[in-house]
């Protein structure tokens, strides 16, 4: 089954989907574990989101700061010969191709990636415990039933 890691700042977190599995054998364990388990999924895709946010701002600042550093370059070479003429189409497709955008788009799209995978993680593990919640209550209405049957016997 399928691992995904998570990264935000220096920590790395691992999100092992085989987690999601319900072992009937070992519903106790599960019941007791799966509020810490779907705190922790949570937290890793709240911090994800946080991620994100952060990359798009730092993204909208870079923007702004290459429209100013090329707008204040255009306003230097004024006058010079051989100037180019400097659109609001050319200042924004000099934007839209500066290798530091483009690098901060791609780490932007991956932190993207990374939320939805940690969004995906925290929906299954509320849907598992829906399912540990199914399976205690068949299991608690099964043993009712048999205990009824016993001492219909009796």
């Amino acid at each position: 089954m399928a691992k995904a890691k998570i990264v935000i700042g220096d920590k790395t977190y691992t999100i092992n989907f085989e987690e999601f599995l319900i072992d009937e054998a070992n519903l106790d364990d599960l019941l007791c574990r799966q509020p810490e388990d779907h705190g922790r999924y949570c937290r890793i895709a709240a911090l994800a989101k946080a991620k994100v946010e952060r990359l798009e701002y730092g993204l909208e600042e870079l923007e702004a700061n290459l429209d100013t550093a090329i707008r204040d370059a255009k306003n230097k070479a004024k006058g010079k010969e051989g100037e180019e003429k400097l659109t609001e189409g050319r200042i924004k497709q000099l934007i839209i191709s500066n290798p530091t955008r483009l690098a901060k788009i791609n780490e932007l799209l991956e932190a993207k990636e990374q939320h939805e995978i940690a969004m995906a993680a925290r929906e299954a593990s509320a849907q598992k415990k829906d399912c540990l919640i199914s399976i205690g209550a068949n299991r608690r209405a099964q043993y009712d039933s048999e205990l009824s049957i016993k001492s219909k016997k009796k």
